[in-house]
């Protein structure tokens, strides 16, 4: 059985036909904090909310302590991957900007959703 069958907690990775996250970040060359914030961001509005756009944020103060060095990037295959897991366009926004190294404009774009104690558009939480 392949890690990519299997998931533990939910489903909220899991999208039928769709590149997993992981399999899509290594093969993006991301760094663990590129990694880890785009992975919250692609899971808030299926699990914790803004909760996980705190800790997208967190990650991302991290990596600009670190300062990476750039990388090259693929507009085409985001798109691709935006539009496999049907994401709001405010996820494909920090998506894209945490993606081409823009993080302090990703980092605006989370804190407006934080300060207002609410994701845009419609949040469902699978739990409730």
């Amino acid at each position: 059985m392949s890690a990519n069958s299997k998931q533990f907690g939910g489903d909220h990775y899991k999208n039928k036909g769709a590149e997993e996250h992981w399999d899509f970040a290594y093969r993006h060359n991301y760094n663990p904090f590129e990694y880890s914030s785009t992975k919250y961001v692609l899971r808030c509005w299926k699990k914790n909310g803004v909760e996980d756009l705190k800790k997208a944020r967190h990650h991302l103060e991290k990596m600009i302590e670190l300062k990476p060095p750039p990388k090259l990037t693929c507009i085409q295959d985001m798109v691709r991957f935006h539009m496999a897991y049907d994401l709001e366009a405010e996820q494909r926004n920090i998506l894209n900007l945490i993606h081409v190294g823009l993080i302090e404009t990703a980092i605006g774009l989370l804190d407006i959703y934080i300060e207002s104690h609410e994701l845009p558009r419609t949040y469902v939480n699978p739990d409730l």
